[in-house]
């Protein structure tokens, strides 16, 4: 028959339930947290594998657990973890596997509807592996079906990269301002499954840090009010401009906007239009695998009092050989950020020739890993922010 059914789950067990309540109408109320839209684009942004994270889970499932792998799983963490491949063409076999175990699969058939289900999406804005554009997918495609969804993102879900210098900060605490992530989904199904007065949950709530947050109807648009213009022949060095003796000492900062008014925030996600090339010297470890390919990994930045952090430690790489990043370049996502701005911050671009998240070292070690290590682009354009002001910032 149709009983009433709730799902709930962080991770994978976030990425069952939206591709469940895809095939199943009866599923009534789902709470995925910290997962993903397509798989592909967390594991391989734009293409580049996200080395860290996958020799990490793949170590654990093979080696740890001594899983009873697939043949297409066997074969994918064979190639992800081979140490000089460094992009999706690298592993071919991984590429149709991440895309096809996620919701975004469903949404590529053109037949395809999605069931009506009330989804409350649990997003962390400091997670590295599945970071806060996964959720802002989640929540446009969820809401096709024409349920109830609501997007609550906060500062924990996965994270540490690398041990030592130069690694990620500690992710944060799943509140969202004032509200809690647990007891929010607690109440989320008390209304959902028992018909019992809800909380009332903003359609989305965004943290800022671990006290404050804002609460919007949709997400600022990057536009080029706010923007960093990045000048020709602007070169990064994997070499020179990477994070192994600080997060943010090696690489490049350029600015671009200087903050007037203590009630602007940076809420959205960015947008690149660059023009990226292999610069002399580039050296591509596995150019069997197509063009000698060189990158350019951009986050936000803001320098503050003095000192420059990179905003909610993402990271996001652009390859040379990425077509939108030739001839005429066109617009490319960056990772989605939420962070309080100051009155006198500036606010630009980090660029890096290397990063630990792209690095072929597991997620937790001291190792720096060799992947980018001799990695010469040359890049130019801009970057579109999304800075938005805020009349009501909430502080737990």
């Amino acid at each position: 028959g149709d009983p009433r059914v709730g799902l709930l789950g962080s991770s994978y067990g976030g990425a069952f339930q939206v591709m469940l309540a895809a095939e199943d109408p009866r599923i009534d109320a789902i709470v995925p947290s910290i997962t993903w839209y397509n798989l592909r684009d967390s594991f391989a942004p734009n293409t580049v594998l996200k080395k860290a994270w996958l020799i990490a889970i793949c170590n654990k499932i093979v080696d740890e657990d001594g899983a009873e792998l697939s043949v297409e799983m066997e074969a994918a963490c064979t190639q992800v973890r081979v140490s000089f491949n460094r992009e999706l063409a690298d592993a071919p076999v991984t590429e149709s596997l991440f895309f096809d175990n996620s919701l975004a699969s469903y949404f590529a058939d053109p037949g395809f509807s999605m069931p009506k289900v009330d989804a409350l999406i649990l997003q962390g804005v400091r997670d590295t592996l599945f970071p806060l554009n996964e959720g802002i997918q989640l929540f446009n495609q969820l809401s096709t079906g024409g349920g109830d969804v609501r997007l609550l993102a906060h500062e924990s879900g996965h994270g540490g990269v690398r041990s030592g210098s130069g690694s990620q900060g500690p992710i944060g605490q799943a509140y969202c301002g004032k509200l809690d992530a647990i007891t929010v989904l607690r109440r989320w199904f008390d209304e959902k499954l028992y018909r019992r007065n809800g909380v009332p949950i903003p359609r989305i709530c965004a943290a800022l840090d671990n006290r404050q947050s804002v609460q919007v109807e949709s997400l600022t648009p990057a536009t080029g009010e706010f923007s960093v213009s990045i000048p020709p022949l602007t070169t990064v060095l994997g070499s020179a401009h990477n994070n192994v003796a600080s997060a943010t000492g090696e690489a490049l900062f350029i600015s671009g906007v200087t903050v007037t008014r203590s009630n602007q925030v940076l809420l959205g996600t960015p947008v690149a239009q660059l023009l990226v090339q292999a610069g002399p010297g580039n050296l591509d470890p596995t150019p069997t695998s197509g063009l000698n390919a060189a990158a350019v990994f951009i986050g936000i930045g803001i320098e503050r009092e003095g000192t420059v952090f990179l905003v909610d430690d993402q990271i996001q790489p652009i390859l040379s050989t990425d077509e939108r990043a030739n001839g005429t370049p066109a617009p490319i996502d960056l990772v989605a950020v939420a962070e309080k701005l100051e009155a006198g911050d500036k606010v630009g671009v980090l660029l890096y020739g290397k990063h630990d998240l792209y690095e072929n070292h597991p997620i937790g070690s001291s190792s720096t890993g060799t992947n980018w290590q001799n990695n010469v682009a040359t890049l130019l354009g801009r970057v579109d922010l999304p800075i938005a002001t805020m009349t009501d910032i909430i502080t737990r």
